[in-house]
């Protein structure tokens, strides 16, 4: 009988072994089109709150438990993190931009950002952009504005860029192959932007982005 017990234990370790990849997509020109991630598994718990070193204005934040622990990229005007092996297609990211391509504007030059960047948000509809009814929210103690918006036609650059030097298509923008959970953040007087971004049609969408609102109220601002 215990030999009969212990050969089956030794067959479900076996069962439940396994392996798995990872890749990369972001809301920047995409040259193919990002694989759609079949994980739709938010924890309940988060990870530990991270304390950025270079981003500015600096913040300490707990990201969603189904992403890393610490950020891929943390620069003056970058933050984001980006999952691994099937959450590959789910980030959130924070940026602070030095200025954007304007469609309406300069297409190709870049605009210093607008002091109404909500008003300019929901401008974008003009060039097939869809934005939602914007919800007025707090985050770190300052005034916020929720959107969700997304597009048929990429908008390189439209969001925002990281540096001043950068063309429309290494800079952020609404992109076909995401949908964005937006907040535009007014930190006195400066203009950040936060979004978790998912593949259109995603399961995991609105879990996604109800767990990117409750991230957004663990946002500290130093």
């Amino acid at each position: 009988m215990g030999r009969s017990v212990g050969l089956a234990l030794s067959a479900a370790l076996v069962v439940l072994s396994s392996a798995a990849c990872a890749g990369d997509a972001d809301e920047r020109t995409a040259t193919s089109s990002p694989r759609s991630s079949s994980s739709g598994t938010t924890a309940a718990e988060p990870t530990p709150a991270y304390t950025t070193h270079s981003f500015r204005p600096a913040l300490t934040v707990e990201p969603p438990s189904w992403l890393p622990p610490a950020p891929s990229t943390d620069e003056k005007h970058f933050l984001t993190w980006t999952g691994k092996g099937a959450d590959v297609d789910r980030a959130v990211r924070f940026t602070s931009p030095v200025g954007l391509y304007d469609p309406g504007r300069h297409r190709h030059r870049l605009s210093p950002l607008p002091k109404d960047y909500i008003a300019y948000l929901i401008g974008l509809e003009r060039y097939g952009a869809d934005i939602t009814t914007p919800t007025e929210i707090e985050v770190g103690g300052h005034q916020a504005t929720l959107v969700t918006a997304s597009t048929k036609d990429g908008l390189d650059g439209s969001l925002g860029c990281q540096e001043p030097d950068q063309v429309p298509g290494d800079c952020f923008g609404l992109q076909a192959f995401a949908v964005l959970h937006l907040a535009v953040i007014d930190v006195d007087g400066s203009t950040v932007l936060a979004w978790a971004r998912v593949v259109p049609g995603a399961s995991y969408l609105d879990q996604d982005f109800a767990a990117f609102e409750t991230m957004l109220r663990s946002v500290r601002f130093r």
